[in-house]
């Protein structure tokens, strides 16, 4: 039911009767997709459609998130993340589905999604307003906020580098809870967002950089079934960053476990 719903209502039956190779794929996939990491019918239709998009299999897609997933994210969380890259950033992307899927994975770890990414990116080539923004915040902060490169990314379509460059210009956490308000709803609304959403990803971003979580440790970490081994494990960790990760990776694992 839920392929024929995905494929805008055909007779799966009929086509697998028919000997319809591509359907039979299909319809593996998503038996895989749905059992072996709970994603919805939904969500599936969805990585479908980046595939289609990208001209990737659906497996091969899978397979890349879950390698650059690797140690900072289960590989159900992987799943997560791919589904939720809109078509119309799949559509505008020219890199590589590599590059595609980093930066989601990137923004799901930042609190945010690709989505969103791209519509402050749109809002930065309405160059008229964007450049008044940019201005008054650089008067009102005295930051040397440069936002030229990342309307360049936006213009190219190329999310991966535009989400880095906004996360470049925004400075850092510490420095953003140093300003005042006035100049913080500068900053903010200079990259395109509100003030509790430019928070939530420096500190997401600060959170990473401080547990400095190497992909090689992470994929231990992922390893690790149980949570007394993980528990075990945050009593060892060298700081007090790095065994919050732990701990939070551990209470991600049991609420995804369900």
């Amino acid at each position: 039911g839920e392929v024929g719903e995905m494929m805008g209502g055909i007779d799966i039956a009929a086509q697998m009767a028919s000997g319809n190779e591509k359907i039979k794929e299909l319809v593996k996939q998503t038996a895989v997709l749905t059992k072996q990491f709970g994603l919805s019918g939904e969500e599936v239709g969805k990585i479908q459609d980046i595939a289609t998009i990208t001209g990737k299999s659906m497996d091969s897609l899978v397979k890349e998130s879950v390698e650059l997933g690797k140690g900072t994210m289960t590989a159900k969380q992987t799943m997560k993340a791919l589904s939720t890259i809109p078509p119309q950033v799949a559509v505008a992307f020219k890199g590589s589905t590599k590059e595609l899927i980093a930066a989601a994975q990137k923004a799901k770890m930042l609190g945010m999604e690709l989505g969103k990414v791209q519509s402050i990116g749109r809002g930065m080539l309405d160059i008229e307003d964007s450049l008044g923004a940019e201005m008054e915040a650089r008067a009102l902060t005295g930051k040397n906020l440069n936002l030229d490169a990342a309307r360049q990314y936006a213009l190219q379509g190329d999310t991966f580098k535009l989400q880095e460059e906004i996360l470049n210009q925004a400075g850092s956490l510490e420095d953003f809870t140093k300003m005042n308000t006035i100049q913080q709803e500068s900053m903010a609304k200079a990259m395109g967002m509100s003030v509790e959403e430019m928070t939530k990803m420096l500190t997401n971003a600060e959170k990473l950089k401080k547990a400095d979580i190497s992909s090689d440790y992470a994929s231990k970490l992922e390893a690790m079934e149980s949570a007394a081994d993980l528990e075990k494990e945050a009593a060892n960790a060298r700081t007090q960053e790095q065994k919050d990760y732990i701990i939070d990776r551990k209470s991600t694992r049991l609420n995804s476990s369900h």
